[in-house]
């Protein structure tokens, strides 16, 4: 459904392979700034169209207008489903949640050839406020031998709400009753949760998260520990563990990848695929560290590249250089030391590209001139170092208003 209220439908039981498969039907209906298209899961006979203004029932099919709701308040709707075979429900932008009955004639087959018909109205059997920014509502039908449902109200603030629906007193406000409130902020707060609940095999004290970085776009997350180690797995298995306190001799088989070759802190990570990905692979990942070196994993398999130990302090940050970079200098890697040293590695070659290592103060950021093939290092002291690319030489030093 396009946001100018046109309804388009596609035939997918086609045999063979067709290059494209082209839209069957569109049919234009007034229903200006949709929200969201929800089909009846109990008849499929129906369909609810919401849109900001408006609510709508349609037969399925051929989009025959069953019956229409409007808004009266100034607060537009934001979503809907069905409740029941002849039930709704719909909630605005500020949570007020309200439960319509649909006529007779919007829940079963009837003639609509009597030109003198017209769209029942429907029925709002009550509303009741759930709180503000509502997202979604989960209606999960329990078996007949327990006497209610569960009505689950989720909101973009990570806020959860359950209700019970007594059936033996119909679906009303009073039927329905708030049981659990709860969010993820303070279920984080109460449980402090540890992402990577990782012990020191010797002292078996619980070992910090040092950096950390998110491989987008597979849902990877990698943390960095103090004991020199590269925990990589997916969000939702360290999410798991840390929020359900799952045990390490639980059933769950741990996928989690460990690389293994830092001593002591893992200062920095970087996965550049994210950033530039025509010019890194998705299974590298970059690692600085304490020990003054700079690492190249391929983390899917467990394995180290390259290791490069130019520097003589720890590992403050690692960068990409800019897209436009081409030659030898893409696919590389900037590192910046404590000990105010810049290097450039990359993975094809087992010794850096370029390292600088002259600066009398902290590095503070970097500037690139590749047509000239310079490199510009601002410095704490607003020293400018001015290096030659190719040759690795500092052409000069500039400071005061040249700098």
């Amino acid at each position: 459904m396009t946001v100018n209220g046109q309804i388009k439908t596609w035939n997918l039981q086609f045999e063979g392979r067709e290059k494209m498969i082209l839209e069957s039907e569109t049919k234009i209906l007034n229903c200006p700034r949709p929200v969201c298209v929800i089909y009846n899961p109990r008849s499929l006979y129906n369909c609810l169209v919401v849109c900001q203004s408006i609510w709508r029932i349609y037969r399925a099919g051929d989009f025959v207008l069953l019956c229409s709701g409007s808004s009266n308040q100034e607060v537009p709707w934001s979503g809907g489903k069905f409740y029941t075979v002849d039930k709704i429900m719909l909630w605005r932008e500020n949570g007020v949640l309200y439960v319509y009955k649909l006529p007779a004639r919007a829940i079963r087959p009837v003639d609509h050839s009597d030109s003198s018909w017209s769209a029942e109205p429907p029925t709002c059997l009550y509303s009741v406020p759930t709180g503000p920014l509502m997202e979604c509502l989960l209606v999960h039908k329990k078996s007949m031998r327990t006497p209610h449902d569960i009505v689950i109200r989720g909101d973009r603030d990570g806020r959860l709400s359950l209700w019970k629906q007594d059936r033996e007193k119909d679906i009303s406000s009073e039927g329905l009753v708030e049981c659990i409130h709860t969010s993820l902020t303070e279920t984080w707060d109460e449980n402090n949760v540890a992402i990577v609940n990782e012990k020191c095999e010797r002292c078996g004290v619980t070992l910090d998260i040092t950096s950390s970085v998110y491989l987008e776009p597979l849902s990877y997350l990698a943390c960095g520990l103090s004991s020199g180690d590269i925990v990589v797995g997916l969000v939702h298995h360290f999410l798991t563990h840390a929020l359900f306190k799952c045990s390490a001799d639980s059933e769950e088989v741990d996928t989690r990848v460990r690389l293994k070759g830092h001593k002591g802190n893992v200062s920095v990570l970087l996965y550049p695929h994210t950033s530039q990905p025509t010019s890194y692979l998705p299974n590298i990942l970059y690692s600085g560290g304490v020990d003054f070196s700079v690492k190249i994993w391929d983390w899917r398999k467990a394995t180290l590249l390259q290791s490069f130990t130019t520097h003589t302090g720890p590992v403050a940050r690692l960068f990409l250089p800019p897209t436009q970079a081409t030659g030898k200098l893409r696919g590389s890697v900037v590192s910046v030391c404590k000990d105010n040293s810049i290097a450039i590695t990359t993975q094809t070659q087992i010794t850096p590209l370029f390292v600088g290592s002259c600066h009398h103060t902290a590095v503070l950021e970097i500037r690139w001139r590749l047509a000239e093939d310079i490199l510009l290092v601002h410095c704490l002291d607003d020293t400018v170092y001015v290096w030659g690319l190719s040759t690795g030489h500092l052409d000069r030093i500039e400071t005061g208003a040249v700098a």
